[in-house]
C-alpha cells in the first residue's frame, strides 16, 4: 500500500470541473491505488427511480457499510444530480441533501482506521 494513503485518519476532498475533463477517472484511480477493502462509487446513474426516501436510505446504507471496514473510499459522483438539483429555480432534494451534510460531516467511528472520501462535481 502506498505511503499516500497509511497516514490517513480521515480525509474528505472535493474535485470541481467541466463534464467530462476527467474527475471521476482521476478519483477512480486514487480510489484503486489506496487498495482500500472497501470501494463505492455513490452516482445518480445507480438511482434512478428512487424516491428521496430510497436515495436517503441507499446513501445512508453505503457509509454504514464504509464503516464496517477498517479502510475505505466512497466517491459522490455528480453531486448535483444526485440531490436533483435545478438551476431554474434553486430546487433540490431537501432530504439527500440534510443526510449528505449529516453524514459526510460526521467522523468515522474507531472500527474505521480511515476513510477516504472523494465528492466530484461539475
Amino acid at each position: 500500500m502506498s505511503d499516500l494513503f497509511v497516514d490517513l485518519s480521515y480525509y474528505l476532498t472535493t474535485s470541481v470541473g467541466l463534464p467530462g475533463s476527467g474527475k471521476t477517472a482521476l478519483a477512480a484511480t486514487i480510489a484503486v491505488q489506496s487498495e482500500y477493502p472497501f470501494i463505492k462509487l455513490l452516482s445518480p446513474e445507480t438511482m434512478v427511480g428512487f424516491s428521496e426516501a430510497q436515495k436517503v436510505q441507499a446513501i445512508n446504507k453505503v457509509f454504514s457499510d464504509s464503516y464496517k471496514s477498517p479502510l475505505s473510499v466512497i466517491v459522490i459522483d455528480n453531486f448535483e444530480r444526485l440531490i436533483d438539483w435545478v438551476k431554474i429555480g434553486s430546487r433540490f432534494s431537501n432530504a439527500v441533501v440534510q443526510a449528505l451534510m449529516v453524514l459526510l460531516g460526521r467522523r468515522p467511528p474507531k472500527v474505521s482506521n480511515y476513510c477516504l472520501r472523494v465528492n466530484v462535481w461539475t
